[in-house]
Formats: structure tokens, sequence, C-alpha cells
């Protein structure tokens, strides 16, 4: 369930919102220290979004192991009795294309 199993285009879209997002929210606090400080949580959620960012745009493309993923998801699914796409249906036609 690694995000760079997503396709480019899904990566690219993500990381357009995550920019859009922190451009919007962003501050030039302090590298945080104390996570738990309620204070610096605004910084918090920047610095690891910033990160996620990061790990999107440069990570190798690993779409190829997206049927594995299918397979794990239907795996927990038949014992969890929900469904993925009652949380993701914006991912329904990728998941579709992969076997699910």
């Amino acid at each position: 369930m690694k995000p760079s199993v997503l396709p480019p285009i899904y990566r690219k879209q993500i990381v357009s919102e995550m920019k859009q997002w922190l451009l919007t929210h962003s501050s030039n606090g302090p590298v945080i220290l104390n996570i738990r400080s309620p204070e610096f949580i605004k910084n918090q959620i920047c610095q690891d979004l910033s990160s996620y960012i990061n790990y999107l745009e440069t990570e190798p493309d690993e779409s190829h192991l997206l049927p594995a993923l299918v397979d794990y998801l239907k795996l927990l699914e038949s014992g969890r009795g929900n469904s993925i796409l009652d949380y993701l249906s914006e991912y329904e036609e990728l998941f579709r294309t992969a076997g699910y």
C-alpha cells in the first residue's frame, strides 16, 4: 500500500492538491521538535505534507505493483466485509483496470 504504486497521473494530481493546500495554510514556523505541543500543530502538518510531496515526486514509479495491491485489498475486504470503494470511490477506475 505504498503511494509509489499509484500511476504518475494520480501522483501528479495528489501533489498538485497538496501544494495548493500548503499555499493557503503554510507557515514559516520552526522545525518541530515537540509534535505534541498544540502550538506547533499547523507547522507539523505542513512539515509532514511537504515530506509526502517530496516522496511522491521523487520515488520511482511502481505502478506495475498495482495488481498485487488490488489482490491485497480484496483479501482484507473478504475478512472485514467492506469495500475500498466505499472509502476511495475516486479510485474505482484505477482499481478496476488492475483487476478489482
